[in-house]
């Protein structure tokens, strides 16, 4: 779904939009009430944030792959896509640092504040993105969409119509990666 905005809007208001809702709903998680305090609601907020952040950062990494593609040079196109998947292992490493540090300066504190405090931090990531996002020129193929008056009802439609060996190539690939992770 993201993705049909992307070609609709343009890939650029997508990432922006993207990054904007994942990073929120992710500072949010630091901030939920506790089970003492709002009972039964707060692993249900839990579970929504995490629902909502996770539906924007699959958009998040198809966009990505897309803008490194589209700005790519001709037949580089697979080794500047390839280079987006280093984002969610960075990420890990990065989450787990964060994590290592909240623990070590909230100590025993760590499992009534200090678990929050990568959470919160996650937004100076976020701002980071936005800068780096905002500065970016839209994907060059969109614009020449844009620029020819092009504009595609139903994308989806459409690249199944027209790269549908490909899209069955790219789903068998995927099939198996979640088992081994």
């Amino acid at each position: 779904m993201i993705g049909h905005f992307g070609d609709v809007v343009g890939r650029k208001l997508m990432l922006v939009i993207t990054l904007s809702v994942t990073g929120v709903c992710t500072a949010a998680i630091g901030l939920l009430p506790t089970y003492q305090q709002v009972g039964i609601w707060a692993p249900v907020m839990l579970v929504v944030l995490r629902l909502v952040q996770g539906f924007f950062l699959g958009g998040e990494q198809g966009g990505a792959v897309l803008m490194a593609v589209e700005h790519a040079p001709p037949h580089r196109h697979g080794w500047y896509g390839g280079w987006t998947f280093l984002g969610s292992p960075s990420g890990m490493f990065l989450a787990t640092g964060a994590f290592a540090g909240a623990t070590a300066i909230s100590g025993d504190a760590f499992l009534t504040w200090g678990w929050r405090v990568p959470f919160l931090v996650s937004l100076v990531l976020v701002g980071v993105g936005l800068y780096v996002r905002l500065r970016l020129s839209e994907s060059p193929e969109f614009a020449k969409i844009r620029q020819r008056g092009e504009r595609a009802r139903l994308p989806v439609t459409e690249a199944f119509s027209h790269s549908w060996r490909q899209i069955l190539l790219s789903a068998g690939v995927n099939l198996g990666l979640g088992r081994f992770s």
